[in-house]
């Protein structure tokens, strides 16, 4: 078992990989390899059993078509700047983050100016998308939701 992707690529394929691979822990990856194929074959199943009519759809209202709320797009700033700090301190500062990646998610340690970019391009997509979606007067449908659909 190999701890990290650099120890991995330097015997699959016989290179000197670079140092930044380290971060990325293999154990890790297969475990979330493993949740995606789950399901991916989950859905499968679930639209499989609904096409034979064994599984059928809950029905709810909805508004549609409502103008975007502040605390949205405070949320995904917020979310937005969050990635945006520890992943840009990753690309950064990947010489020191790499001995110790957990230590440094939970550390206050970050890159603010990439957080900020991020959370400002989040924050702005997250208003176009529900200035794209919103009507001049909201409405109430009524929508289906398939099992397949909460996965």
């Amino acid at each position: 078992m190999y701890p990290d992707f650099q120890f991995l690529l330097q015997d699959l394929l016989g290179i000197d990989a670079p140092g930044w691979l380290s971060i990325f822990k293999v154990f890790g990856l297969f475990v979330a390899l493993g949740f995606l194929a789950a399901a991916f074959v989950l859905v499968k199943d679930l639209k499989r059993k609904e096409a034979l009519g064994w599984l059928h759809p809950e029905y709810t209202v909805a508004k549609v078509g409502e103008p975007v709320k502040t605390s949205e797009l405070v949320w995904a700033a917020v979310i937005g700047f969050l990635l945006g700090y520890k992943v840009g301190g990753f690309a950064s500062y990947w010489q020191e983050v790499a001995p110790n990646p957990m230590g440094y998610i939970f550390s206050m340690q970050g890159h603010l100016l990439m957080g900020i970019l991020l959370g400002a391009i989040l924050c702005y997509a997250k208003y176009a998308e529900k200035k794209k979606q919103q009507l001049d007067k909201p409405e109430e449908r009524k929508l289906a939701i398939y099992p397949h659909m909460r996965i």
